[in-house]
């Protein structure tokens, strides 16, 4: 890991039962489970919450990304905890995070209307949450280049900002503690681990690594590191989306703004945004007709780095090197869809001894 030193030493601590490197998706969510259960959680971060990958100004919370749009396994679990984590976060007050109540995965070539029709009609998903729409009836609602598509009425739109403030907010009205914006040592003791920073000395005998590309020994696991970027542009009032758009990218409308999407580079020189790759992203709005912004239209560019797992499926559980020592990596761009169950999973496991699934432990990535 890039801010963590391993050695041995022992101080005069204050102790936690967890110590959860990260304040992303993963880190945040997982304070929020171990909390419920009692525990003394400490949750750090070298820079500030969704300072990384999950820091995109909005994103999709959407089942269904793959070019198959195949429900995925534990599909239900996913849709339900994070259903309950906003209602245990928000309550009534979602609108601010909340952003859109549906996603349409046009169909813009005929193998994806193949493939998202064969989708629809498999049998695997529950009542009420997809819809094929031919391409008249989607062509009743909006402008859109599309052979039909698939009507996701259980995905969501999600202002991701605002998510990640009230999952922190949380945290501490829960009694969390937090440490941000700070470097910090780790090193193994004894009973477990101590990690340092510039004001605190700190002892848990469990740490749960979820700082993504920053994660623990990764050069242990057959993973790949992607690069996603997304450009912000102004609300046309031409423009009307009744839904979030996701077709090789995402496009997603909030208030004055549109947001644009992509995660595809996996080769890069650097971690910032790059004008090189503006035209790229916004042709992601090429479906919608009509709607061609600009790069001079452009008011924000952000930049994150995604963990890809080889089958696409997150990991949760112990390293290879240390029962203590866990990880949470490879949520990519499902970050929203896993994070609350998979959190529910690990805090299980962790307070109650439940066993993770295999299909989810580390150890099937090494090398």
């Amino acid at each position: 890991m890039n801010n963590i030193q391993i050695k041995s030493t022992t101080f005069n601590d204050t102790t936690f039962d967890y110590l959860i490197l990260g304040a992303g998706l993963a880190g945040l969510t997982l304070a929020i489970e171990l909390l419920k259960s009692g525990a003394r959680v400490c949750l750090l971060d070298i820079k500030k919450p969704g300072a990384g990958a999950s820091g995109a100004p909005a994103g999709l919370m959407n089942p269904a990304t793959s070019q198959k749009a195949r429900m995925p396994k534990d599909a239900i679990s996913c849709i339900n905890d994070f259903e309950l984590m906003l209602d245990f976060v928000l309550g009534e007050n979602k609108s601010q995070v909340v952003i859109s109540q549906k996603v349409l995965r046009p169909a813009v070539d005929n193998q994806l209307k193949i493939n998202f029709s064969d989708s629809v009609n498999s049998g695997q998903w529950p009542d009420n949450w997809v819809e094929w729409l031919e391409r008249e009836q989607i062509s009743k609602i909006f402008d859109i280049q599309s052979s039909g598509g698939i009507l996701l009425h259980i995905a969501k739109g999600i202002n991701l900002r605002n998510w990640i403030q009230a999952l922190d907010s949380k945290i501490r009205q829960m009694k969390g503690t937090t440490i941000y914006d700070s470097l910090y040592t780790l090193s193994s003791i004894s009973n477990g681990y101590q990690l340092i920073t510039n004001n605190n000395i700190l002892t848990s005998k469990v740490i749960i690594d979820c700082t993504g590309s920053d994660l623990t020994n990764k050069s242990n696991y057959k993973i790949a590191l992607v690069k996603g970027q997304t450009r912000v542009v102004n609300h046309p009032e031409s423009l009307k989306l009744p839904f979030a758009v996701s077709s090789y990218g995402y496009v997603l409308s909030d208030n004055s703004k549109v947001v644009i999407g992509s995660t595809y580079e996996h080769s890069y020189d650097t971690l910032l945004p790059t004008d090189k790759h503006d035209d790229q992203i916004l042709k992601k709005t090429h479906v919608l007709q009509g709607f061609n912004p600009r790069k001079e239209q452009i008011s924000e560019r952000w930049a994150g780095i995604r963990v890809s797992n080889p089958d696409r499926v997150p990991a949760i559980g112990p390293s290879e090197s240390d029962p203590n020592l866990y990880l949470y990596f490879g949520l990519g761009s499902k970050g929203l869809f896993y994070s609350a169950y998979l959190s529910k999973v690990l805090a299980n496991h962790l307070i109650n001894g439940t066993q993770i699934p295999i299909r989810y432990l580390p150890a099937r990535f090494l090398k």
